[in-house]
């Protein structure tokens, strides 16, 4: 190979090299972080489910904070955004019964709604 035309395939692979980050950077896959909860359900006892929009998302409790007039979650989880075709639940164990304690999502700190069947 000659010496100009080695020059140019090393500038070539150069760009390549500077230009794949970015465009790794830039795909669009799945995300692992604070998850919204859609809804809530009391369960039997001391604890609630929490119904988060993620698919197969490998949920878990990341913040629990109980006071008396509300409950306060915070789920993490990796968004795959399937729609509302699938979505995760995660069961909170809570020191009282939920009663009558608003449940806050922490991702967003807006109240969730309960879910009625």
């Amino acid at each position: 190979m000659t010496k100009p035309r080695l020059a140019g395939v090393i500038a070539s692979l150069g760009l390549v090299l500077t230009i794949a980050p970015v465009l790794v950077g830039c795909s669009s896959g799945p995300t692992r972080g604070p998850a919204h909860i859609a809804h809530f359900a009391p369960r039997y006892g001391e604890s609630i489910t929490v119904t988060v929009d993620t698919c197969n998302g490998d949920p878990v409790a990341t913040s629990l904070v109980e006071d008396l007039d509300q409950v306060t979650v915070g789920i993490t989880s990796t968004k795959t955004d399937p729609g509302d075709a699938c979505l995760d639940d995660v069961v909170i164990a809570l020191a009282e019964n939920i009663g009558g304690r608003t449940v806050i999502d922490a991702s967003d700190g807006h109240e969730v709604i309960e879910f009625a069947p």
